[in-house]
């Protein structure tokens, strides 16, 4: 009975070992490919319409198209840049 417990135990070990040792690469790296993933979210409000289909809202980027943002430790350590640096 105890070379049976013995057997089990010492299998055991070998698979741990195996998967803790021998393919440690292979299980990072498929770890690493399932934590990092980009997943693009589209949020398309579509168009608002009016009773005879003119349209009174469109979807267009209300962003400009460059922007220049300088956090404040920055500005505080050198002289802020002129408007004209940031185009």
């Amino acid at each position: 009975m105890q070379y049976v417990v013995l057997f089990i135990f010492l299998l055991l070990a070998y698979g741990l070992w195996r998967l803790q040792v021998m393919h440690s690469g292979e299980y990072a790296l498929l770890a690493e490919k399932n934590r990092v993933r980009n997943v693009p979210i589209l949020a398309p409000r579509g168009k608002i319409l009016d009773r005879e289909g003119r349209i009174i809202v469109d979807n267009y980027p209300s962003f400009p198209r460059s922007c220049c943002v300088i956090p404040r430790a920055i500005c505080r350590r050198t002289p802020m840049p002129s408007p004209r640096a940031c185009t």
